[in-house]
């Protein structure tokens, strides 16, 4: 999916994540946009992939980077302080085995995992390497 197809890029902040993910594949997406949200994604860009989430409030008593008083160059490198960046399919392999390694047992911790989009982040990289859909 393109940058622009994303709930992120509604998101506060996102022209600033624009400049960074905005020509990278986005493979998942768990975000919302309101007057306060969160944007979630996993992104890819040749051999690297990148896994990133910021919230953001209404006002300097919800969202941090405003109340620091932040500019968007300062945003934009904790952005990418922030952010997972994974480089080459092997190294996906081993974030994907330690995600199913936290894969819950019981009804109500499998529902939270669904919900939060967490199942759908597995399978979306479980596409990327070519394997199956799993389903809890």
């Amino acid at each position: 999916m393109d940058w622009t197809e994303t709930t992120a890029s509604y998101c506060r902040y996102s022209g600033v994540a624009k400049r960074i993910w905005g020509d990278w594949d986005i493979l998942w997406e768990h975000s919302y946009a309101t007057w306060q949200g969160e944007a979630n994604f996993f992104a890819k860009k040749g051999h690297r992939y990148c896994a990133y989430s910021w919230a953001y409030g209404s006002c300097s008593g919800c969202d941090a980077w405003e109340a620091a008083g932040l500019t968007d160059k300062e945003i934009e490198a904790a952005m990418r302080k922030g952010a997972m960046w994974i480089t080459g399919k092997e190294a996906l392999k081993r974030w994907l085995e330690m995600l199913e390694s936290t894969m819950p047992t019981d009804r109500y911790e499998k529902e939270w995992f669904i919900s939060d989009g967490l199942l759908d982040r597995i399978n979306a990289i479980r596409k990327e390497l070519n394997k199956p859909k799993i389903k809890l």
